[in-house]
């Protein structure tokens, strides 16, 4: 009579007591020796690409070395600081802290860059002085 209640899928349950769910085994996904140093190579590549890139002037210097340094640093931060493997919290958590820290930069440099500074000339600043009171005393 007591095998009419219990299921096969729920252990436990039949007896009173709480199901237990196995142990799963997950495994961590750890790249091999191997990735880090194809990733060292190919770091290496890139680097050397950006060291040549600077010996020829006709090369649009600021966009090809731009990219070329976003492209290491993903596979910095993808792979060296295993972000690839691991939660999505911790990726989340760096995306929000990188595009802080990017647009707190574009905003200090639309701050001090936004109007042209002349160097700050003493001689000029005097001579405008004196013709501002010139004119403020002969009215």
């Amino acid at each position: 009579m007591e095998q009419r209640y219990a299921r096969p899928h729920v252990q436990g349950a039949a007896a009173g007591m709480p199901a237990l769910e196995a142990p799963r085994h997950v495994e961590e996904h750890h790249p091999k020796p191997a990735l880090y140093a194809g990733i060292f190579v190919v770091l290496f590549i890139l680097t050397a690409l950006e060291v040549g890139v600077t010996y020829f002037p006709e090369i649009p210097q600021v966009p090809v070395l731009l990219t070329l340094a976003l492209a290491k640093g993903a596979l910095i931060v993808l792979f060296y600081m295993h972000l690839k493997f691991d939660s999505r919290v911790f990726s989340t958590f760096f995306l929000v802290g990188l595009i802080l820290a990017v647009s707190l930069i574009v905003t200090l440099m639309a701050l001090f860059f936004a109007h042209e500074r002349e160097p700050f000339d003493q001689a000029a600043a005097a001579r405008q002085t004196q013709g501002q009171t010139a004119t403020g005393a002969g009215s």
